[in-house]
């Protein structure tokens, strides 16, 4: 099976692994942590990194630390993964689905006609009129890890009065987040299995601003204070392992190089695959997005081309369904979700890790070429 993503893993990881169960430091106390938030900090330009078991994990320190609670209402797009949506339930607080535009980002320009039509500006908050509630954040997404207009987001989340959370689970390219970090900012990073970057599973709360960083890191360790039982407030047994970290830090160390595997590979299709209408390449040469994909002109194609990979054995399937169609989600608040609907069944995720062959890679452009 030719997998969509599987991790890039090399003798090092082995050594480094070794030499943490040689430590004895395996689980969450010990030296390793540390390191790998620092190392992380330094190669993304963060001044503070909270280390722990999962994205998701990430997202919910994120919102505890700014306060988010019951009866507070959290705008993100509709089409993203599963947890963006989950972290905001744990708090108690309820999502605001809205559309996205080509680019697969929040469509800021139709938010702002949602938002006043909605909702009301009262002593620094935005009010939703129809509920009373206070649309308390926003969560910008990184989809499949892509580079965004991160200061216009801030622009309007200070309009707006909105805490605002970048969820960049899948960005990993530093080049990036190669800027100067506002303090009003909280960027959740995911370490798992498919990443480019992974851990095995993990994650990271980053930021430059110390106060949302230290009250992160005491829910993040079950509310304990420095001394072992005591404890401050209700906290999460959210911390990353010694072993986590070690992976990390041996990722992190070859980062440059799994980077440059996958620009040879975005790079193979973007010229081997045929330029044609019938779809679109989502590509950028400039930075390193998670994955390499294509966007159908008929969600049809879809069908077709996920038959035939998966007769030859190449993995295939729906990227994400956006959640507003979906059980869990159907009952919250959300805006025309028009470009959502029409895009999901169009998006094809092609094998993007840094191991696949060239072989593989023109097997799946022939397919490709000769069906669209």
């Amino acid at each position: 099976m030719i997998n969509t993503y599987i991790p890039f893993l090399t003798s090092n990881e082995k050594k480094y692994l070794l030499n943490c169960l040689k430590s004895s430091f395996v689980s969450t106390a010990g030296p390793k942590v540390p390191e790998f938030e620092n190392l992380f900090s330094k190669k993304f330009k963060f001044k503070h990194a909270v280390a722990v078991n999962s994205g998701t994990s990430a997202i919910h320190l994120a919102l505890l630390s700014f306060g988010v609670s019951e009866n507070d209402i959290v705008i993100l797009p509709s089409y993203t993964f599963a947890a963006t949506a989950n972290a905001i339930r744990y708090v108690n607080a309820e999502p605001c689905f809205v559309d996205c535009d080509k680019s697969l980002t929040i469509n800021l320009d139709k938010l702002e006609l949602f938002l006043k039509k909605t909702t009301k500006l009262k002593a620094g908050k935005l009010i939703d009129k129809s509920s009373g509630k206070w649309i308390k954040a926003i969560i910008p997404v990184q989809t499949m890890g892509k580079k965004i207009n991160f200061e216009k987001f801030e622009k309007f989340a200070k309009k707006y009065f909105l805490k605002i959370i970048f969820d960049s689970a899948a960005c990993h390219d530093p080049k990036i987040l190669n800027f100067q970090k506002k303090t009003s900012s909280i960027y959740c990073f995911s370490f798992n299995g498919n990443k480019t970057l992974t851990t095995g599973a993990g994650g990271i709360m980053a930021t430059n601003n110390k106060l949302l960083a230290n009250k992160a890191r005491l829910f993040s360790t079950v509310g304990k204070k420095r001394s072992n039982y005591d404890y401050e407030v209700i906290g999460y047994n959210y911390k990353m392992t010694n072993l986590q970290a070690s992976l990390g830090i041996s990722q992190l160390n070859n980062l440059k190089s799994i980077l440059d595997k996958k620009k040879n590979i975005f790079s193979f299709y973007n010229l081997n695959l045929k330029k044609t209408h019938n779809y679109e390449i989502i590509y950028d040469k400039q930075n390193i997005n998670w994955v390499f994909a294509i966007f159908l002109k008929d969600e049809k194609y879809f069908k077709f081309l996920k038959k035939i990979f998966n007769d030859v054995k190449i993995q295939l399937d729906y990227f994400w369904k956006p959640l507003h169609l979906q059980k869990p989600y159907k009952n919250f608040k959300f805006d025309d979700l028009e470009i959502s609907n029409k895009s999901w069944k169009k998006i094809v995720v092609l094998p993007s890790h840094p191991s696949i062959t060239k072989k593989d890679q023109k097997k799946i452009c022939k397919i490709i070429n000769n069906l669209l």
